[in-house]
């Protein structure tokens, strides 16, 4: 018999170091969330940038093994209805200004707070992204836009060139089919032609059970993972602050806290402040949302065509999704092929040139 890599949800290794303090700084006995764990976010961004399992050190080049084991898991759905329509007005709001539209966001990513999905709400007198992170003590979801036509209808001028959302909301400069024997031809375009094609997911976080069959052969890795969502499938919920040991400051100083628990009998870990009430399930939140936050820190951002002080749109990134291989997906590939496919300029890559096209 043999140890095979198994998975231990009940450490604190998912989790950067919680430091007593609290949020109030004073105390002794809360930590609180801090993001997830300098390994976790590694492994998360190198499996969202090759788009598969890490290779792992198997116990013998020929091998084989099955695990089963309760994990986080991520499960989307399509948002329709009065839901979708309301998104789509946020987003027609925040982008129906002089300057905000020349950002022309072709994909957005968000995390909704307690009671509001939308992705912008207003703040001080404008529309702000919603904040990044997690949402403590509500499920765990993540909300995705993919906003094609935003990037497709845009129309060059003399001086600069309009991009798709400044085309949208502006209702004298509404050109949606570009030039035609160097005329600019106007028709008064209905918001759909540029959020019509939008495609909205809601991706919520599991517990989900998992069978996993490993096999080596020569040292060649192959895995079969097969999940489980069913009505035995919870929610996460994130944690934010944790009661746990008691560390005391003395001179400015936090002592050893193990030294100084309140009754070193006992071990406290519990979200509602009881001494000698260890709550091991809260351990496995904490992996689980460590997790959940790593890649929905890939996720969440956006991209957009630049700013009003470009002559022509440039395609920028305020999301780290540029690293991972879901910018190949059917959904996400105007974002890389945007140039070709544009009214208003015509370029050919390098490697277009170079194969004759």
């Amino acid at each position: 018999m043999v140890d095979v890599p198994k998975f231990d949800f009940t450490s604190y290794d998912f989790v950067s170091p919680m430091s007593v303090g609290g949020r109030s700084g004073t105390n002794y006995s809360e930590y609180c969330y801090r993001g997830p764990g300098r390994l976790v976010q590694r492994v998360a961004t190198a499996v969202a940038t090759q788009g598969q399992v890490l290779p792992i050190t198997p116990p013998a080049v020929n091998s084989s093994w099955k695990l089963d084991f309760w994990g986080p898991s991520l499960s989307c759905s399509d948002i329709t209805g009065a839901d979708r329509d309301d998104i789509l007005a946020s987003v027609y709001d925040y982008l129906a200004d002089g300057t905000r539209c020349f950002q022309s966001y072709g994909y957005i990513s968000w995390v909704s707070a307690v009671n509001n999905s939308l992705p912008f709400i207003a703040q001080n007198d404008t529309y702000v992204l919603q904040s990044n992170g997690l949402t403590f003590n509500r499920q765990a979801a993540i909300h995705v836009a993919a906003l094609p036509g935003l990037f497709d209808n845009q129309v060059a001028f003399a001086t600069h060139t309009l991009t798709g959302a400044c085309m949208m909301w502006d209702s004298n400069r509404r050109v949606v089919n570009g030039t035609i024997d160097g005329v600019l031809s106007y028709s008064e375009a209905s918001t759909d032609t540029y959020l019509g094609q939008t495609r909205l997911l809601r991706c919520e976080f599991l517990n989900a059970s998992y069978v996993a069959d490993f096999k080596f052969v020569n040292g060649a890795q192959t895995i079969n993972v097969t999940r489980d969502v069913s009505s035995e499938s919870r929610s996460l919920v994130p944690a934010d602050c944790v009661n746990g040991p008691t560390a005391l400051a003395t001179g400015g100083c936090f002592q050893a806290a193990i030294a100084y628990q309140v009754n070193t009998s006992c071990s406290t870990l519990n979200p509602v402040g009881e001494t000698c009430i260890f709550n091991s399930s809260l351990v496995r939140t904490l992996s689980y949302q460590g997790i959940a936050d790593a890649f929905g820190q890939l996720l969440q951002g956006t991209v957009g065509l630049g700013d009003a002080d470009l002559s022509y749109p440039e395609v920028t990134f305020d999301s780290n999704i540029k690293k991972a291989f879901l910018l190949d997906t059917d959904e996400l590939s105007f974002i890389q092929t945007w140039q070709k496919n544009s009214l208003f300029l015509d370029i050919a890559s390098l490697s277009e040139i170079s194969n004759g096209i």
